[in-house]
């Protein structure tokens, strides 16, 4: 048998796109916890993975308006606090929290947007 067909595994290819990949699974996955910790009443762990998703978030941020998002984000964070002591008014500013970073992962392109190219293709 000839050994012309013969594989060489020692070389692996990456994606360009794997670690964007990754992110975007550990967003849905930090999403889906805050669903769930919301839906429980555990305000201090939804905050808590908020606060993951900025740290998921940041790099991006940073790299197309840092000084708008960190305003936004130490305006959250300090609603937040002020709320602490009432039940619904620290929902309602976990919530706000939380659309805000949903917002920023749409504006940083790791969101629900789609490009024409594929919103073309599903019109069809």
């Amino acid at each position: 048998m000839s050994s012309d067909n013969t594989f060489n595994d020692s070389k692996k290819l990456m994606s360009d796109f794997n670690e964007a990949n990754f992110q975007i699974l550990r967003l849905h996955n930090l999403w889906d916890e805050c669903n769930r910790l919301s839906i429980d009443g555990q305000y201090s762990k939804w905050s808590f993975k908020l606060d993951r998703i900025w740290i998921e978030l940041y790099a991006d941020a940073d790299k197309s308006n840092a000084s708008k998002y960190l305003k936004l984000l130490k305006l959250c964070n300090e609603r937040i606090r002020l709320s602490s002591v009432d039940k619904d008014k620290l929902y309602y500013a976990l919530m706000l929290k939380e659309e805000f970073l949903k917002k920023l992962q749409d504006d940083v392109g790791k969101g629900s947007r789609r490009s024409s190219q594929y919103s073309d293709d599903m019109m069809l």
